[in-house]
């Protein structure tokens, strides 16, 4: 993960309350979806952290895990649109080629690419959920949200907590000999 991308998860994390991990899945998971189709990593960056705070805000909003919304709006975003529909959302192949040629992506169809589609979709998504868009700042406090932040407190705790475990146990490997000689001191007091 790059510097703008962690510092990026690092403060959506903390704004909204949630996992560092849940945020870091979700970017990377946006981004894997932006890069293959063509778009440069910095763009890529821009719409997944964009994408990512939607999709947090749809949770919410609707009360459907972060998860299940990320990978609606990821079907949404390649073309299949009945994914977003219950967030309210209708967008239909015509709807995608007039809002590329209204944004300017395009001015007739051979010049619409798969890019442009892609960023018309992301436009109507936008429209369509405009009622949604900072709902989870909004309702921060209410009990679906605390225990969301709850989960991700306990998700984030136990990340942390196994990685200095590992540290912890390859320190005491190095101490003794190496990884093979601290498995034989184990199986010896487990016999």
């Amino acid at each position: 993960v790059n510097e703008d991308a962690e510092q990026a998860a690092r403060t959506m994390a903390g704004d909204f309350r949630r996992s560092i991990i849940d945020v870091k899945e979700a970017m990377a998971g946006f981004q894997d979806t932006f890069v293959p189709l063509g778009f440069a990593r910095g763009e890529a960056l821009k719409l997944s952290d964009a994408l990512t705070k939607l999709s947090f805000d749809l949770s919410s909003f609707y009360d459907k895990t972060q998860a299940d919304v990320m990978r609606d709006l990821q079907s949404a975003l390649v073309g299949q649109t009945e994914t977003i529909r219950k967030y309210g959302v209708v967008v239909l192949e015509a709807d995608v080629k007039q809002e590329a040629f209204r944004l300017g992506l395009a001015r007739t169809e051979d010049d619409l690419t798969q890019q442009a589609k892609i960023l018309a979709r992301l436009s109507l998504i936008y429209q369509g959920t405009a009622d949604a868009q900072g709902d989870l700042l909004r309702t921060q406090d209410s009990f679906s949200n605390k225990m969301r932040e709850i989960q991700g407190v306990v998700k984030d705790l136990r990340v942390e907590f196994g990685q200095r475990l590992v540290l912890a146990i390859e320190r005491a490997a190095q101490g003794f000999g190496g990884i093979a000689s601290l498995a034989d001191l184990l199986r010896v007091g487990f016999e």
